[in-house]
């Protein structure tokens, strides 16, 4: 009984790892590089899940749409 206890362990962790794991394969981490503001040569490495890479390029589309349409309230006449 023993035995087959231990046996059977290890099986049941890995199936228990199976839908976290596929949860990451959907949502895959990407990493990009960007130029550092000021410099030439500088970089810097950021890393996110693809699901966050989406919701910041969704942000920051907003933001540049609320600015572009966005009507000063003294036009200075």
């Amino acid at each position: 009984m023993l035995l087959s206890l231990a046996l059977a362990a290890p099986l049941l962790m890995a199936a228990e790892a199976a839908p976290a794991t596929a949860v990451k394969d959907a949502d895959p981490m990407i990493c990009e590089r960007s130029q550092v503001i000021g410099s030439l040569l500088k970089s810097k490495k950021v890393c996110m899940r693809k699901s966050e890479w989406e919701a910041q390029r969704q942000e920051n589309r907003m933001m540049i749409d609320r600015s572009q349409t966005q009507h000063p309230m003294n036009s200075g006449g």
